[in-house]
């Protein structure tokens, strides 16, 4: 009862305790929520935000400053976002390259008709590429989640790739070529 009769002393009310009770007991969780919660809206379009801030921010910035230049055209900005976006899904497909040969293998030796993939790969492994699969998923690649892993396997993730874009399969041979 103290430290209500302190805080309040301090000029806190009752619901500012409350939410900095709440913020102090799930303050893990709201870090993981704003860690996802990175986009940046250009032109009305949502882009997402991997560990390579500065690089896209930078990147955007400079086709603003192309965009507002007397004689650009829209279709030399829409080409310059697409160059942009696809120069990141292949670093995302990069970092998939290097960090699991598991879903690697399934990615190059997609078929012309196939538009699914579910796989299991470590979960370490997993949490070291999710920000890469959220990135070419954001970007409309595929949809992808995560599926219920069968009993007894501790330390393995199921994933899914579904609705596999037809174009897809081009950034992952450019990639392959790296």
């Amino acid at each position: 009862m103290e430290t209500v009769s302190a805080l309040k002393e301090l000029g806190f009310n009752f619901w500012q305790v409350v939410v900095l009770f709440v913020v102090i007991m799930f303050r893990f969780e709201i870090r993981q929520i704003l860690e996802r919660v990175r986009t940046l809206e250009v032109f009305g379009n949502k882009i997402g935000l991997g560990e390579d801030v500065e690089a896209l921010v930078k990147s955007v910035r400079e086709i603003k400053d192309e965009a507002t230049k007397p004689g650009t055209s829209i279709q030399e900005v829409r080409d310059e976002l697409s160059s942009v976006l696809r120069r990141r899904c292949l670093g995302a497909l990069l970092n998939i390259r290097n960090t699991t040969t598991v879903l690697w293998s399934h990615l190059k030796n997609l078929q012309p008709q196939q538009t699914a993939i579910v796989t299991e790969i470590r979960l370490d492994t997993y949490k070291e590429i999710e920000s890469s699969l959220r990135l070419l998923s954001a970007a409309g690649m595929f949809e992808y989640s995560t599926l219920p892993v069968r009993s007894g396997s501790t330390g393995i993730q199921k994933i899914s790739l579904l609705n596999i874009h037809p174009s897809f399969r081009e950034l992952v041979n450019e990639a392959e070529r790296f």
